[in-house]
């Protein structure tokens, strides 16, 4: 499939581009062999592959979440610019 100007200037109008008139031949050919190689794509016999999630072989491994090092109430506390009833006191938000 190949593309021409006017559907060039179509695809243009929908996606709200305004493309000036010596870079629409350029465009135009840019367009056309992105078209090409989408048809080249598609002429692929891919029966029997299964499909990527990434391109990556390796999984991705987590550790384990372990609590450790807590600060006291009272520590954390000391710098909060308002505190009440041993919690954090902020602004009323609607």
């Amino acid at each position: 499939m190949q593309a021409d100007l006017k559907t060039l200037e179509k695809i243009a109008s929908l996606s709200k581009l305004n493309i000036p008139e010596e870079e629409k031949e350029k465009l135009l050919a840019d367009f056309n062999k992105m078209l090409d190689f989408v048809a080249k794509l598609r002429s692929l016999d891919t029966a029997g592959i299964e499909p990527l999630t990434s391109m990556v072989q390796e999984m991705n491994v987590g550790r384990v979440d372990e609590v450790s090092g807590q600060l006291p109430k009272e520590e954390v506390m000391i710098n909060a610019p308002s505190v009440k009833d041993g919690h954090f006191s902020v602004p009323r938000v609607i």
